[in-house]
């Protein structure tokens, strides 16, 4: 549902590294594209993410469609659907095992797997609101008969955010991410952000996985922004 909101071509490359320094360590890349159409109702967008731990390599590419309706002259309702497809790799015979009979490292994993997903996004020039199931697909991770079939989960996602000037020069936006999933406990992100000048933004973010991130963000020209976090774990 976010595609398209920007109302021009929007373009963001995101990597993340954690552990550095440890071999198999996590790391995650994502880049995003959407931007509306001609007919400013519709926006299209992609997503690529590849996420990589150990041996265990994860790669999806997903597309998306938006239609935005306009409720007033400041607000708009956007309704986006997205599909694509991930492909799961592990290596587990690469790993130097115990035991090396062990049938959970005796075979490695090469599988694809479809996904749709669902969402809604309201928003204005100073607050948004979003609600979405990104894996509508119950996925199977199925290792054969000697070991338990895993199904993949399917969160619910709702944000928000809004813009509260409090100077000429100062703004402060709050958001948060609240991600709900069956039989678990809810997770969410809490931020807060200063924006001095429409230049800089700084600010901290509160994980409920007891992590706080330092977040440093600055418009370098009209159209590249560049930013930088640093997370810290309680």
């Amino acid at each position: 549902a976010y595609a398209g909101s920007h109302d021009a071509l929007s373009a963001t490359a995101l990597a993340r590294f954690q552990n550095v320094g440890l071999p198999g360590a996590p790391q995650t890349q994502t880049f995003s594209l959407h931007s509306p159409l001609l007919n400013t109702r519709v926006g299209l967008g992609l997503l690529v993410i590849h996420d990589e731990i150990s041996v265990i390599n994860q790669t999806g590419i997903h597309f998306s469609y938006a239609y935005r309706i306009p409720v007033t002259p400041k607000v708009t309702l956007s309704m986006g659907l997205q599909s694509g497809i991930g492909f799961y790799r592990a290596d587990y015979t690469d790993l130097d095992a115990y035991d090396p009979n062990d049938p959970a490292f005796s075979t490695n994993i090469r599988e694809f797997r479809p996904n749709i997903g669902a969402g809604l996004f309201l928003y204005s020039k100073n607050y948004y609101v979003g609600l979405s199931v990104p894996h509508l697909v119950n996925n199977a991770f199925d290792r054969g008969a000697k070991f338990e079939t895993v199904y993949q989960n399917k969160p619910i996602l709702i944000t928000g955010g809004y813009v509260v000037p409090l100077h000429r020069l100062l703004k402060l936006k709050p958001v948060f991410l609240l991600k709900i999933l069956d039989g678990a406990p809810v997770e969410f992100d809490l931020n807060a952000n200063l924006l001095f000048d429409e230049v800089l933004w700084v600010g901290l973010s509160y994980k409920s996985s007891k992590t706080v991130s330092l977040i440093t963000q600055a418009q370098v020209t009209d159209q590249i922004q560049f930013g930088y976090s640093y997370q810290i774990t309680a």
